[in-house]
């Protein structure tokens, strides 16, 4: 498809600011399927707006207003999204693979199925977001907040998660492969059948968390909080520095 002219854009965004005042001439933006790569979008206001399947690659997004905001299936790969407002925004099967989302609010976003590889996530608002089967693969989420999210078989390979709250989070059959654990707060997090093969777990808060069945094989605890926590049939080959006293082994 041929890249909207920066006029129509314009038009588009003025009937739909008109329609969020609830005016009766204003109307609700429709970009399905649009082509906005590289475009300019920074602050602007697309709150419920439709941007299903758009191509928004390399798109200038910082501090938008996308609450709410239709992005199934659309094309977010290398866009600035820094200190975007996503709460409730719909990206699911999106692709945001090397995007910029540094600080964003992604609070009760749903983000099933979307593809955040490489993505900059640090500092970025997950709280209660539904992030089930969502690929983090070597993304940076250091100082993310998760509190209330469900993560259900998500995909953190080789992510960076250190100093990350994930307390309570539901994370039952994700995937930390080699993830950077440093000092996250794990507490009571639903971890069983995880897999943290060589992951990083030095100085994490790992207390009644559940790790039922896990794969820890090879994963370094130095310094980890494993008071109750559970680990009755985890694979603890090769653990290094893990002080199970309190654990519950059985």
């Amino acid at each position: 498809m041929d890249k909207l002219d920066p006029h129509e854009l314009q038009e588009v965004l003025e009937s739909h600011r008109l329609w969020l005042a609830n005016k009766p001439e204003g109307k609700r933006a429709s970009l399905y399927d649009a082509n906005l790569q590289d475009a300019e979008l920074q602050g602007v206001d697309l709150r419920k707006a439709n941007l299903q399947r758009a191509d928004l690659q390399g798109a200038n997004l910082r501090g938008a207003k996308l609450v709410e905001t239709d992005f199934r299936g659309a094309n977010l790969q290398k866009a600035s999204l820094q200190q975007a407002d996503l709460w409730g925004a719909d990206l699911r099967h999106a692709k945001l693979q090397s995007a910029n989302l540094h600080k964003a609010m992604l609070a009760r976003a749903n983000l099933e199925g979307a593809n955040l590889s490489g993505a900059d996530l640090s500092d970025a608002n997950f709280e209660w977001a539904d992030l089930e089967g969502t690929i983090f693969r070597r993304a940076n989420l250091s100082e993310g907040r998760f509190q209330g999210a469900d993560a259900l078989e998500a995909d953190f390979d080789e992510a960076n998660l250190s100093g990350a709250y994930l307390s309570a989070v539901r994370l039952t059959g994700a995937n930390f492969h080699g993830a950077n654990l440093f000092q996250a707060n794990l507490s009571g997090a639903n971890l069983v059948d995880a897999n943290l093969f060589k992951a990083n777990l030095r100085k994490a808060d790992l207390s009644e968390a559940s790790l039922e069945e896990a794969n820890l094989e090879n994963a370094d605890l130095s310094g980890a909080n494993l008071k109750r926590t559970i680990l009755r049939g985890a694979n603890l080959a090769g653990i290094r520095g893990a002080d199970l006293t309190w654990a519950h082994l059985d």
